[in-house]
């Protein structure tokens, strides 16, 4: 199962903050570095026979 839709939130308190967060959101998706396709994709236990890496393993393609 994969997501539709994505909702995040960015840690910032002014404008400033806002700024340089979108600054760095898009020169991470302009930049095609090798380095930046490694990923770790962590998963935890969620409940009884219900593990985080379970749903996490098919986006590893």
């Amino acid at each position: 199962m994969l997501a539709e839709v994505i909702v995040g939130r960015a840690p910032v308190d002014s404008c400033s903050e806002v700024q340089n967060f979108v600054r760095k959101t898009l020169a991470y998706r302009e930049n095609r570095e090798p380095h930046l396709k490694n990923v770790w994709l962590a998963g935890e236990w969620i409940a009884p026979d219900l593990y985080g890496a379970d749903d996490l393993e098919p986006l590893r393609t």
